[in-house]
């Protein structure tokens, strides 16, 4: 698994570079993840956030329902989400917004995140 540990943690009010404002701290992995289903397969998470995350997978999504992910934490621990695909990217992969994400899910998803800033600031 990989834990993101060698990727930048990027702050809440941290400008990303289309000059956007992101309202999530997010780390930009990669982390491990399986798009579940009737058929489930491996895909690589990045820009991990509370939010949603960004997939790349070179399987095109073809579903405007929401898919479920199981996605490894940087801290060892592992979440179960739901999300809306809300922007397909060039050739491979897509972005995903966490839909129905109790509070249990978004506190471990934070505590990851939080995990990966402490690792850091170790270095």
């Amino acid at each position: 698994m990989n834990t993101g540990t060698d990727e930048e943690l990027e702050p809440m009010d941290a400008p990303e570079r289309s000059q956007e404002r992101r309202a999530h701290r997010r780390v930009r992995g990669p982390f491990d993840a399986v798009r579940m289903g009737l058929l489930e397969f491996k895909v690589r998470v990045y820009d991990l956030s509370a939010g949603g995350c960004l997939i790349d997978s070179p399987t095109p999504i073809t579903t405007e329902h929401p898919i479920r992910l199981r996605i490894a934490l940087p801290d060892g621990n592992f979440v179960i989400v739901r999300g809306a695909v809300t922007l397909p990217l060039r050739d491979v992969g897509y972005a995903v917004r966490f839909i129905d994400l109790d509070q249990s899910t978004r506190h471990r998803i934070e505590q990851a995140l939080e995990y990966v800033q402490i690792e850091r600031s170790r270095k």
